[in-house]
C-alpha cells in the first residue's frame, strides 16, 4: 500500500535547515543558436501530433463552430534543442546536489530563456508568422517557453489547417480542433506543439463542506447543516472541527507558540520574509481576506492582487479565497500575491517573470490524459521554470480519488457516484518538477472527539480547539453511503450536503510517465521518467511518476473536521454572506471546505517556515522530502498515513 506522508514539521524545520542554504545566481551565457534556415514556405508542412484532445469524441461533436468563435490564450509551444534539454535536465539535478557548485545557483526568468529558449531570430520568426494569419500575439515572456496568441476559429482553422468543431460532454461545452495541427517545416526545429487549441479549463479542487456561524453567546463555532443526517453515525455528544490557523499549527506542530498549543521553546517561524503566489480566474475582496486575519491570525494584512485581465467581481468565488487564507494561515508572516486573469496560464506566467515569489500554490486540476502532449509539456515547461528560478510549486492531485478523469461533483454515472473515465491524475501535478499534495481525513476524530479537539471555542485562542495530532487516513467519502438525497439541495435547511459521490484525494501513476524499458505509457511526446528522488517503504517500484509525493487534511466534514474560510458565497441559512463579517449582535457566517485544493495551500505555507529557517529558496524540494523520509529521522518528521485508499466506483468497462 502506498505510505501517504503527513509531516510533523517542527522536526522538518530543523533538519532541513541543515540541508539547504542560499546561493546566488549562475552566471549568465551566450544566447542560443538560431535553428530556423530558410525561407517559410507553406507548401511545405508537418504534422504536430498528439494535439488533439481525447475529449473531442464523435458521439459529443456538435459540428462545426462559427468561423467568428474567438479562441483565446493558446499557446504555441517552443521546442529545446536536444543539447539544451540535456543540459537543463542535468543543471536541475546539480541545483539540488549539495556537492555541486551549482547547488541553490538559481536563474532569473532571463537567464533561463536565454540558456534553454529559442534564439531572437527564431522567436522573431514565428512571432511574424502567427502574425502573418491574423493572430494576435502577446509579448514573449524572458523564460521563453511558448508563445501566446488569440484569434478566431476561421483563422485558426487558415493557419493550421484543421478545423474547429463544438463539443458538448456530459453537459460541459467546449471547442476544439479536431485533427492535427500542421505548420511550415522551417517552423518546426522550434515548435513543439500547440496548447490550448481546446477550450476545456483546468477545474477547482475544492469540495465545499458545512457552512457555519459563530456564536456570540458560546464563542462556539456552529454548523449550520443538519450534520448529524449528513451521516447516521455522527456523535451528537461530540463536535464539529473547523480548522484555523491555530488548529492547523497545532496539527502540523509549527514553531510558532501564538498559534501551536503544544510549541516548545525555541526559534519561532511564521514565513517572514518569504512569498507565497497564488494564481486564479476570480477577484476577491481583500477585505474577505482581512475578516479571516483578524479573527483567526490577530492581524488585518490584506493580499497583493495582480489583475492582469481587468476580470471583474462576480459573487460566488471560493478557491482563490481558501487558497490565500490557508497559506498565510500556516505561514502568517508571509507575503500573499494573488495572481488573476482570464485562464490560469498567464498569472503563471506573469509570477515566474516577476520572480518575486519563492513558492507557488495551485489548486486546479485537469485530466493527463485528455490533456494533449502540447498541453501536458507547457505545464511540465512552466514548472521547470520555477524549479530552475528555486520557486517550490505545491499542485493539489485533485479531488476524484483514482478518477481524476471524472469531475467529482459532476459525475456521468447514473447516481453521481460512479467513475466512467477510467483512471487518472492531475496533468498539473503528475510533473517531476513539482510537489504533488493529496489529502487525509481524520477518523480518529469521530471515534474520540474530546481526545483531539475541544468544543469551546475562545477569541483569545484565535478560536483553536485542536489539543493535538489527530490521526489520519486516506481523505476518501465516496460510495461511503448513498442517502437518497438531490444533489441540489440547498444546506441548512435541514438536509444533506453529502449526495454520494467519487470524492477522494487524487493519485496514481501518471499517463505521461515512462515505464521501466522507457516506452511511453500515455500520449506524451516525451515521457516522465521516474524522478531519482522518488523511492522509499511504500512507493512503487515502477518506473514511474507516482501520485502523491506528501498529503495533509482535505476532509470536507465526513469526519466531522473541515477547513473554515471566509468568502463571497451566501449562507442560504442566515441570509448572509460568508465572508465573516461581524454582525450587530456579535456573530459571524462564513464557509467550509475540504479537497486537495486545501491541502496544496497548507503545503505551501509550511514551506514557507522551511525557506525563512534556511534563508533561501527551496526549488523542486520534493528531492529533500524523499531524502528525510528514507533518512533515520523520518519517525519524528512523518506521520506515515497506512490506512485507507483513493479507490472510488468505476463502471464496468471503462478504460482503464
Amino acid at each position: 500500500m502506498r505510505r501517504w506522508r503527513f509531516f510533523a514539521f517542527f522536526a522538518w524545520v530543523m533538519l532541513v535547515g541543515m540541508l539547504i542554504g542560499g546561493a546566488a545566481h549562475c552566471k549568465a551565457q551566450a544566447g542560443s543558436a538560431a535553428r530556423i534556415r530558410g525561407p517559410i514556405d507553406e507548401t511545405s508542412r508537418v504534422r504536430l501530433r498528439g494535439n488533439v484532445t481525447a475529449a473531442a469524441q464523435p458521439q459529443w461533436d456538435r459540428g462545426e463552430a462559427p468561423g467568428s468563435t474567438q479562441l483565446t490564450h493558446m499557446r504555441l509551444v517552443l521546442a529545446r534543442s536536444r543539447a539544451q534539454q540535456a543540459a537543463l535536465n542535468r543543471l536541475e539535478q546539480e541545483l539540488q546536489e549539495t556537492s555541486s557548485p551549482n547547488y541553490h545557483r538559481w536563474l532569473t526568468p532571463e537567464e533561463f530563456g536565454r540558456r534553454f529558449g529559442p534564439s531572437d531570430p527564431d522567436i522573431a520568426a514565428v512571432t511574424g508568422w502567427l502574425e502573418s494569419h491574423g493572430f494576435q500575439v502577446e509579448p514573449v515572456a524572458p523564460g521563453r517557453v511558448d508563445i501566446a496568441f488569440s484569434g478566431t476559429a476561421s483563422q485558426v482553422e487558415e493557419a493550421f489547417h484543421t478545423t474547429v468543431h463544438a463539443y458538448d460532454m456530459h453537459g460541459q461545452r467546449f471547442y476544439s480542433n479536431t485533427s492535427d495541427p500542421e505548420i511550415p517545416a522551417a517552423l518546426a526545429p522550434v515548435v513543439e506543439g500547440i496548447a490550448h487549441l481546446n477550450t476545456l479549463s483546468p477545474r477547482s479542487s475544492a469540495v465545499p463542506g458545512v457552512p457555519g456561524r459563530m456564536d456570540p453567546a458560546t464563542k462556539r463555532l456552529t454548523p449550520m447543516g443538519n450534520v448529524n443526517r449528513a451521516r447516521p453515525a455522527y456523535n451528537p455528544n461530540g463536535g464539529y472541527l473547523y480548522l484555523v490557523a491555530g488548529d492547523a499549527a497545532t496539527i502540523y506542530d509549527t514553531p510558532n507558540p501564538k498559534f501551536n498549543a503544544n510549541a516548545t521553546a525555541g526559534a519561532t517561524y511564521d514565513g517572514t520574509g518569504v512569498t507565497i503566489g497564488v494564481t486564479g480566474t476570480s477577484l476577491i475582496k481583500g477585505t474577505t481576506v482581512q475578516n479571516y486575519r483578524s479573527k483567526f491570525l490577530g492581524d488585518n494584512v490584506a493580499p497583493t492582487i495582480t489583475n492582469l485581465d481587468g476580470v471583474t467581481f462576480t459573487d460566488g468565488s471560493n478557491e482563490p479565497y481558501l487558497d490565500v487564507e490557508i497559506a498565510g494561515g500556516l505561514a502568517p508572516g508571509a507575503t500573499i500575491h494573488y495572481y488573476l486573469a482570464n485562464d490560469l496560464n498567464t498569472p503563471i506566467e506573469h509570477a515566474l517573470t516577476d520572480n518575486t515569489i519563492d513558492i507557488l500554490s495551485f489548486s486546479y486540476y485537469e485530466c493527463e490524459r485528455l490533456a494533449t502532449t502540447s498541453d501536458n509539456a507547457a505545464i511540465n515547461n512552466f514548472w521547470q521554470q520555477a524549479a530552475a528560478q528555486g520557486i517550490a510549486v505545491t499542485v493539489a492531485t485533485g479531488d476524484s480519488g483514482s478518477a481524476n478523469c471524472d469531475d467529482p461533483t459532476n459525475s456521468s454515472g447514473q447516481d453521481n457516484a460512479t467513475a466512467v473515465k477510467g483512471l487518472g491524475v492531475n496533468a498539473w501535478a503528475s510533473t517531476p518538477n513539482n510537489i504533488a499534495v493529496g489529502g487525509t481525513d481524520v477518523p480518529a476524530l469521530t471515534q474520540n472527539f474530546a481526545a483531539y479537539s475541544s468544543d469551546g471555542g475562545s477569541a483569545a485562542t484565535y478560536y483553536r480547539t485542536a489539543l493535538q495530532y489527530i490521526p489520519e487516513a486516506v481523505w476518501n467519502d465516496s460510495s461511503q453511503f448513498d442517502n437518497g438525497l438531490a444533489n441540489n439541495e440547498p444546506w441548512g435547511v435541514g438536509l444533506s450536503p453529502y449526495p454520494a459521490n467519487i470524492n477522494g484525494g487524487g493519485g496514481g501513476v501518471s499517463s505521461c510517465s515512462t515505464n521501466n524499458t522507457g516506452a511511453s505509457l500515455g500520449s506524451c511526446v516525451s515521457g516522465y521518467a521516474k524522478p531519482a528522488w522518488q523511492s522509499g517503504a511504500g512507493v512503487p517500484a515502477d518506473g514511474a511518476r507516482d501520485l502523491p509525493d506528501v498529503s495533509l487534511m482535505a476532509g470536507n466534514g465526513f469526519e466531522d473536521a473541515t477547513w473554515l474560510v471566509c468568502d463571497d458565497t451566501m449562507n442560504l441559512t442566515t441570509g448572509l454572506t460568508n465572508d465573516c463579517t461581524v454582525q450587530s449582535d456579535g456573530s459571524f457566517s462564513f464557509a467550509a471546505y475540504g479537497g486537495t485544493s486545501t491541502s496544496a495551500p497548507a503545503m505551501a505555507g509550511i514551506l514557507a517556515l522551511v525557506e525563512q529557517s534556511t534563508g533561501g529558496r527551496l526549488g523542486q524540494a520534493a528531492a529533500q522530502i524523499y531524502n528525510l523520509y528514507n533518512g533515520s529521522h523520518a519517525a519524528t518528521i512523518f506521520h506515515d498515513i497506512t490506512q485507507g485508499n483513493n479507490s472510488v466506483s468505476c463502471k464496468q468497462g471503462s478504460p482503464n
